[in-house]
């Protein structure tokens, strides 16, 4: 499904899933997770939901080229069942940002998928640490370290990644 902008040159298209889908009972309801794109100009957004492998690979067969982004917002939290080489290779995202809660029971991101995102430069985010991206144009995208930019006295900065 493809949905022209507003007028304000914001491209909104759905990737995944097929109607198609539906019809298979088999597929995990993480699997269905709406992926969606994010264009403005040169820059855009990929939400991947909680999707895990067997979408990635859906999404490399079908939707390859459409893949690429500026910012992804990691699949699945970054757990083990996502992630794939091929999936991260075909997005290279200049920002990777890792949804999860400080101290959650799954673990996640799991060390080796951050590593992925790592391996190819992407800069590693953890929504428990950054707060807005912010956006000048359609031309320049930057993230602001909200705790970071905003530390109260009492608070540690947290450098690094997730």
């Amino acid at each position: 499904m493809d949905k022209p902008g507003n007028g304000n040159g914001v491209h909104f298209e759905v990737l995944h899933p097929t109607a198609e889908s539906y019809a298979v009972e088999k597929i995990r309801d993480n699997n269905r997770g709406c992926v969606l794109k994010i264009s403005t100009g040169k820059h855009s957004v990929l939400l991947a939901a909680d999707i895990e492998k067997e979408s990635e690979w859906r999404l490399l067969k079908q939707q390859e080229e459409k893949l690429p982004a500026t910012l992804l917002v990691v699949p699945h939290h970054g757990s083990k069942t996502s992630s794939v080489n091929a999936f991260v290779a075909a997005i290279h995202p200049r920002y990777a940002i890792f949804t999860v809660v400080i101290g959650n029971r799954f673990g996640h991101p799991r060390e080796e998928v951050v590593e992925r995102y790592r391996a190819i430069g992407s800069e590693l985010l953890r929504s428990t640490r950054t707060a807005q991206l912010r956006g000048n144009g359609y031309q320049n995208i930057s993230v602001e370290r909200y705790r970071k930019s905003h530390a109260r006295y009492w608070q540690q900065a947290v450098d690094g990644v997730p």
